[in-house]
Protein backbone atom coordinates (compact mmCIF):
# COMPACT_ATOMS: atom_id res chain seq x y z
CA UNK A 1 0.00 0.00 0.00
CA UNK A 2 2.72 2.46 0.89
CA UNK A 3 4.71 1.45 -2.66
CA UNK A 4 1.13 2.76 -4.10
CA UNK A 5 1.05 6.04 -2.13
CA UNK A 6 4.97 6.44 -3.27
CA UNK A 7 4.41 5.33 -6.91
CA UNK A 8 1.07 7.76 -7.28
CA UNK A 9 2.65 10.47 -5.50
CA UNK A 10 5.90 10.78 -7.73
CA UNK A 11 3.46 10.26 -11.00
CA UNK A 12 1.15 13.10 -9.56
CA UNK A 13 4.75 14.99 -8.97
CA UNK A 14 5.82 14.40 -12.54
CA UNK A 15 2.46 15.14 -14.10
CA UNK A 16 3.50 18.55 -11.98
CA UNK A 17 6.49 19.05 -12.90
CA UNK A 18 5.34 18.51 -16.82
CA UNK A 19 2.22 21.34 -16.80
CA UNK A 20 4.79 23.73 -14.52
CA UNK A 21 7.40 23.49 -18.00
CA UNK A 22 4.58 24.29 -20.68
CA UNK A 23 3.35 26.82 -18.37
CA UNK A 24 6.68 28.25 -18.23
CA UNK A 25 7.31 27.61 -22.04
CA UNK A 26 3.92 29.81 -22.82
CA UNK A 27 4.22 32.17 -20.82
CA UNK A 28 7.87 32.85 -22.19
CA UNK A 29 5.75 32.63 -25.69
CA UNK A 30 3.96 34.84 -24.78
CA UNK A 31 6.08 37.58 -23.16
CA UNK A 32 8.14 37.02 -26.91
CA UNK A 33 5.06 38.64 -28.55
CA UNK A 34 4.16 41.03 -26.65
CA UNK A 35 7.92 42.81 -26.86
CA UNK A 36 7.08 42.26 -30.69
CA UNK A 37 3.83 43.86 -30.81
CA UNK A 38 4.42 46.84 -28.32
CA UNK A 39 7.11 47.83 -30.69
CA UNK A 40 4.54 47.92 -33.66
CA UNK A 41 2.03 49.87 -31.88
CA UNK A 42 2.42 53.99 -32.34
CA UNK A 43 2.28 55.97 -29.13
CA UNK A 44 -0.39 57.85 -27.89
CA UNK A 45 0.74 61.04 -29.14
CA UNK A 46 0.78 60.42 -32.35
CA UNK A 47 -2.35 58.33 -32.30
CA UNK A 48 -4.02 61.69 -30.62
CA UNK A 49 -2.27 63.92 -33.35
CA UNK A 50 -4.02 61.45 -35.68
CA UNK A 51 -7.05 61.58 -34.31
CA UNK A 52 -7.70 65.59 -34.25
CA UNK A 53 -6.24 65.76 -38.18
CA UNK A 54 -8.82 63.72 -39.03
CA UNK A 55 -11.52 65.28 -36.63
CA UNK A 56 -10.42 68.52 -38.35
CA UNK A 57 -10.68 67.30 -41.71
CA UNK A 58 -14.24 66.34 -41.53
CA UNK A 59 -15.25 69.09 -40.01
CA UNK A 60 -13.78 71.27 -43.11
CA UNK A 61 -15.40 68.50 -45.30
CA UNK A 62 -18.97 69.27 -43.60
CA UNK A 63 -18.92 72.62 -44.59
CA UNK A 64 -18.51 72.00 -48.08
CA UNK A 65 -22.52 70.82 -48.35
CA UNK A 66 -25.17 72.57 -48.04
CA UNK A 67 -27.80 71.89 -44.97
CA UNK A 68 -31.08 71.66 -45.71
CA UNK A 69 -32.21 74.83 -43.53
CA UNK A 70 -29.64 76.50 -45.53
CA UNK A 71 -30.61 75.93 -49.23
CA UNK A 72 -33.60 74.32 -51.44
CA UNK A 73 -33.69 74.73 -54.75
CA UNK A 74 -35.43 78.37 -54.96
CA UNK A 75 -32.34 80.30 -53.30
CA UNK A 76 -29.87 77.68 -55.06
CA UNK A 77 -31.61 78.95 -58.83
CA UNK A 78 -30.42 82.92 -57.48
CA UNK A 79 -27.15 82.04 -56.98
CA UNK A 80 -26.74 79.75 -60.05
CA UNK A 81 -28.34 82.39 -62.38
CA UNK A 82 -26.29 85.31 -60.64
CA UNK A 83 -23.12 83.34 -61.58
CA UNK A 84 -23.90 83.20 -64.92
CA UNK A 85 -25.18 86.12 -65.80
CA UNK A 86 -21.89 87.73 -64.24
CA UNK A 87 -19.76 85.24 -66.86
CA UNK A 88 -21.55 86.50 -69.54
CA UNK A 89 -24.22 84.13 -70.70
CA UNK A 90 -27.29 84.56 -71.67
CA UNK A 91 -30.09 82.08 -70.05
CA UNK A 92 -32.26 81.25 -73.01
CA UNK A 93 -34.69 78.91 -70.82
CA UNK A 94 -34.88 77.85 -67.23
CA UNK A 95 -36.67 75.07 -65.78
CA UNK A 96 -36.31 72.47 -62.92
CA UNK A 97 -36.60 68.63 -63.42
CA UNK A 98 -37.13 65.88 -61.72
CA UNK A 99 -35.32 62.80 -62.20
CA UNK A 100 -35.26 59.80 -59.48
CA UNK A 101 -36.86 61.73 -56.90
CA UNK A 102 -34.32 64.69 -57.39
CA UNK A 103 -34.89 68.46 -58.55
CA UNK A 104 -32.56 69.56 -60.52
CA UNK A 105 -32.22 72.94 -62.27
CA UNK A 106 -31.84 72.62 -65.64
CA UNK A 107 -30.45 76.06 -67.58
CA UNK A 108 -30.19 76.46 -71.69
CA UNK A 109 -27.46 78.79 -72.47
CA UNK A 110 -25.47 80.35 -75.06
CA UNK A 111 -22.08 82.34 -75.06
CA UNK A 112 -18.64 82.33 -75.57
CA UNK A 113 -16.83 78.86 -74.92
CA UNK A 114 -14.43 81.05 -72.33
CA UNK A 115 -17.39 82.82 -70.56
CA UNK A 116 -19.15 79.11 -70.11
CA UNK A 117 -15.36 77.67 -69.19
CA UNK A 118 -14.96 80.72 -66.39
CA UNK A 119 -18.09 79.53 -64.96
CA UNK A 120 -17.78 75.76 -64.56
CA UNK A 121 -14.32 76.97 -62.98
CA UNK A 122 -16.84 78.84 -60.88
CA UNK A 123 -18.65 76.34 -59.83
CA UNK A 124 -15.95 73.16 -59.43
CA UNK A 125 -14.12 75.86 -56.83
CA UNK A 126 -17.33 77.19 -54.99
CA UNK A 127 -17.29 77.40 -51.24
CA UNK A 128 -19.87 74.60 -51.07
CA UNK A 129 -20.06 71.19 -53.68
CA UNK A 130 -21.93 71.59 -56.86
CA UNK A 131 -23.29 68.62 -58.53
CA UNK A 132 -23.77 68.43 -62.45
CA UNK A 133 -24.66 65.52 -63.57
CA UNK A 134 -25.75 66.46 -67.26
CA UNK A 135 -24.00 69.38 -69.37
CA UNK A 136 -23.97 69.47 -73.25
CA UNK A 137 -22.56 72.11 -75.58
CA UNK A 138 -22.86 72.33 -79.45
CA UNK A 139 -19.77 74.52 -80.85
CA UNK A 140 -21.32 74.62 -84.33
CA UNK A 141 -20.36 78.30 -84.85
CA UNK A 142 -17.72 79.92 -86.19
CA UNK A 143 -17.16 82.76 -83.68
CA UNK A 144 -17.00 81.50 -80.76
CA UNK A 145 -20.18 80.95 -79.48
CA UNK A 146 -21.83 77.81 -77.86
CA UNK A 147 -24.81 76.64 -76.69
CA UNK A 148 -25.23 74.58 -73.83
CA UNK A 149 -27.79 72.54 -71.61
CA UNK A 150 -26.78 71.81 -68.01
CA UNK A 151 -28.04 70.03 -65.24
CA UNK A 152 -27.36 70.78 -61.65
CA UNK A 153 -28.14 70.63 -57.81
CA UNK A 154 -26.11 71.30 -54.78
CA UNK A 155 -24.77 68.97 -52.45
CA UNK A 156 -26.41 68.09 -49.01
CA UNK A 157 -25.08 66.03 -45.94
CA UNK A 158 -28.49 64.87 -44.60
CA UNK A 159 -30.03 64.00 -48.32
CA UNK A 160 -27.47 60.99 -48.09
CA UNK A 161 -27.89 57.63 -45.89
CA UNK A 162 -24.45 57.98 -44.13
Amino acid sequence: MLLIIVSASVLFLFVKMEEMRSLKEKIAAFESQARKSHGRLPDIKSLQSRKEYLVDAIIKEEKKYYTRMEIDPYRFSIIVRERLLANNMKIQKYKTAEVKDQVYLEFSLSGSALDLMNFLKYSSTFEKYWYMPFLSIDSNKNDGSITSVMRMNYETLDSSDW
